[in-house]
């Protein structure tokens, strides 16, 4: 069941159910290399920003029917847009470690960790 919203509030968590998982948790990280360039002094006159990428962790239980079946090094599709905090759009993400927790007393649980590359375009 939908919240009922009343009066000034924030954005609602995640907008759009993840394919192959029950989704209940999402993050992102977005980082980048930088080169400076310092006088004779030691200030910064300069600085080189470049390798943007964005980290996504994903935390959810494994559903009974149609379960989460990536694979490490392989693109993964979102089914929410990540934040637009790169320079550029476009690029690809890549699944880089995917977590499995089973309990006796708990739902199986899955956490999937991917890169988002801004200049990595994998096609047909």
């Amino acid at each position: 069941m939908a919240a009922t919203s009343l009066g000034n509030i924030g954005n609602w968590g995640i907008p759009n159910e993840q394919s192959g998982f029950i989704l209940y948790d999402m993050g992102y990280e977005f980082s980048q290399q930088e080169k400076t360039v310092l006088t004779i002094s030691g200030e910064v006159q300069g600085l080189a920003c470049y390798q943007q990428k964005g980290e996504v962790k994903i935390s959810g239980l494994v559903p009974k029917t149609s379960p989460f079946n990536g694979k490490l090094g392989t693109p993964l599709v979102l089914a929410n847009a990540i934040p637009a905090h790169l320079a550029t759009t476009g690029g690809t993400t890549i699944v880089m470690q995917i977590s499995r927790s089973f309990s006796n007393e708990d739902f199986e649980k899955i956490e999937i960790t991917a890169t988002h590359y801004q200049f990595l375009n994998i096609g047909p």
